[in-house]
């Protein structure tokens, strides 16, 4: 919807990946200097920041947060696999100096909206504005060695795992669980 889109991923295969689907700008931020790439991405500041990773990442971002920016944090798996959490972002106080909001986000509490938003989704899908790949696992005895996989990074692709049948409602759940992290493209 107009938006300048700029991704961020662990390994310059996961980064070409962004710019190939259609991404504006993408971050290596395992081999790049966070900081300065968004400096170069986004000259005049980051509006909406949607974050899975927490860490440096997060930290880099805060530096270069525009007036009236909204932060969203989902997850941050840089702190999941940590025996001592580390302190909160240093560039916090940017926050206040630029009068921005960090919200939390979890899909629950949105159950009303998930018809809604699986017909939106589905919609987009079939039209390509969405490009997404899977790397599915089925079976209980693969619950470990997919949950390993995502921890280490080891695909490009959304990591999904299948052990048994869903139900209606669990199937809309699934279906949106595995597209809130993919790009939405005009």
């Amino acid at each position: 919807n107009g938006c300048h889109v700029i991704g961020s991923a662990g390994g310059a295969e996961k980064a070409r990946w962004l710019d190939e689907i259609g991404f504006d700008g993408s971050i290596d931020y395992k081999s790049e200097k966070v900081k300065e790439r968004l400096k170069e991405l986004a000259p005049d500041g980051i509006n909406v920041f949607f974050d899975n990773v927490g860490g440096p990442v997060l930290n880099d971002v805060l530096v270069r947060i525009a007036s009236h920016a909204r932060v969203v944090i989902c997850g941050a798996i840089s702190r999941y696999e940590r025996e001592t959490l580390p302190a909160g972002p240093a560039n916090y106080f940017n926050v206040v100096f630029r009068q921005a909001k960090i919200e939390g986000f979890l899909l629950r509490g949105y159950e009303a909206e998930y018809d809604k938003a699986i017909e939106r989704l589905k919609g987009w899908i079939e039209s390509g504005q969405i490009i997404h790949r899977e790397d599915v696992q089925t079976g209980f005895e693969n619950i470990p060695s997919t949950l390993k996989r995502l921890f280490e990074g080891a695909s490009i692709m959304r990591k999904l795992q299948r052990y048994g049948l869903l139900g209606e409602e669990e199937q809309k759940l699934d279906f949106v669980l595995q597209l809130t992290t993919q790009k939405f493209l005009e």
